[in-house]
């Protein structure tokens, strides 16, 4: 992203971007921040709209701050993600623009998510959009390519908008009628509001010359091109339930503690059923236990299951015993390691107050990090759930007695991704009776 912006020229000593238009952009929003920070900037990360909550996405950050907190969070090398939250949908609202105005006299670069398209490829804006701060340097409009030659009604955001514009019956989104829209409600209106900054087009997910070729003759402002990340094509993730512990704290079986008329367990088994419906990279449920109910219940959504014979020999014995089953489900000598990669994702099952829209959230921002390893965390502490990349599971199989993956996390600072829960009551266990009797009675 870096790139595109000194192929413009004439990098400002304070750029302020604002990404806009559709297909990848709090992807391509973060990618940028981080080169900039690379830089030894101080970065600013937010939104002038609303955007995916980047603390679910491995950032550090301050929800409702004052200009000044905001201020002293800024550090150099470092991106700081701030906004307001929302009351629905986990998202990150815009700064006041008196707020943003203050706090970037400290900061040396800002990056703003300024557009929503609800996860389509392709956007043609309202008259009230996009948002923009007059501050701006860059314009950043992206444009989704697997969108092409797919008709505009299905791939296009506000297509009644388009409908206005071309006064067509639903045609397919050609390079070139993408590259008239962009023009038409993008460009020229935007220039005329901020002829001050520098504009250009990117065709994110692309690598296709022609099509940049044929855009661009319908197109006032510089044609780039994205392509995806390098990495596999298909992305798996198994998610490993560990409910076989004795519970001998407790003193009785804690998975079947009744909170709100449900057991503990169940709590969890709903959200994850849930996260597979919403995520389709998610391939596997398994629920690995010793308790014959617990397995049943699970057995009953269609998870895996796994009875543990040797909980005894402590929690290694549950990791190992779903990373097992899990491998043979899917048989790792049939994969293309080039093709595809598979990831295991480790759950306690006695945290009932891990939201299922934070657990999407890590699995989505695990994934855009690139990282092998991942956990959640709370500032400094950190928690389950832990993921791995199918690099580690020897690592993995060779642990003993009572440890878990976080032995294999300690091993691999440099590959870990943290992923900051909203609320640090997410990331809470309970091992004691009374605990549970005070929080959820």
């Amino acid at each position: 992203m870096l790139e595109i912006l000194e192929e413009m020229g004439n990098m400002p000593a304070k750029p302020v971007i604002s990404l806009i238009g559709a297909g990848g952009k709090t992807t391509c929003t973060m990618e940028l921040a981080r080169e900039l920070a690379e830089q030894g900037k101080r970065v600013l990360l937010t939104t002038s709209t609303h955007m995916e909550n980047p603390f679910l996405l491995g950032l550090r950050g301050i929800l409702n701050g004052s200009a000044r907190e905001i201020c002293a969070m800024a550090q150099p090398g470092m991106v700081t993600a701030a906004g307001t939250s929302q009351t629905t949908g986990g998202k990150l609202s815009s700064l006041e623009p008196s707020v943003f105005q203050v706090v970037m006299k400290t900061y040396d670069a800002a990056v703003i998510e300024a557009d929503g398209a609800k996860r389509h490829f392709f956007k043609v804006p309202a008259s009230h959009e996009p948002v923009l701060f007059p501050q701006m340097t860059h314009i950043l409009i992206l444009a989704g390519m697997p969108a092409l030659f797919h008709p505009l009604r299905e791939v296009c955001f506000r297509f009644e908008e388009a409908e206005k514009l071309l006064q067509q019956e639903n045609p397919v989104l050609t390079p070139e009628l993408a590259g008239k829209l962009l023009e038409m409600s993008y460009v020229t209106p935007i220039r005329k509001q901020f002829p001050q900054a520098k504009m250009a087009v990117i065709l994110n997910q692309c690598k296709e010359e022609i099509f940049q070729k044929r855009m661009a003759d319908f197109v006032s402002v510089p044609v780039f091109l994205k392509e995806k990340f390098p990495g596999p094509e298909n992305v798996y993730f198994h998610l490993i339930v560990l409910a076989a512990g004795f519970s001998r704290r407790f003193g009785s079986n804690k998975l079947l503690y009744e909170i709100q008329g449900k057991p503990m367990y169940e709590i969890l088994l709903e959200k994850l059923q849930w996260v597979k419906e919403q995520m389709k990279e998610v391939k596997t449920v398994c629920v690995v236990s010793q308790y014959e109910r617990i397995m049943e219940a699970a057995s009953g959504r269609g998870f895996l299951t796994v009875k543990n014979e040797n909980s005894i020999l402590g929690l290694s014995s549950s990791v190992k015993a779903g990373l097992v089953a899990v491998r043979k489900a899917y048989n790792p000598k049939n994969s293309n390691p080039e093709k595809e990669a598979h990831y295991f994702c480790f759950f306690a099952a006695d945290q009932p107050h891990m939201k299922q829209e934070t657990i999407l959230g890590f699995l989505q921002g695990f994934r855009r990090s690139r990282k092998g390893i991942g956990c959640m965390a709370w500032e400094k502490q950190r928690g389950n759930p832990v993921v791995f990349h199918e690099k580690y599971v020897d690592e993995l199989l060779a642990l003993e007695g009572d440890t878990g993956g976080r032995e294999v996390l300690k091993r691999h600072p440099q590959d870990l991704f943290l992923c900051q829960v909203p609320d640090a009551q997410e990331l809470k266990d309970y091992d004691y009776l009374r605990e549970a009797e005070k929080l959820c009675p």
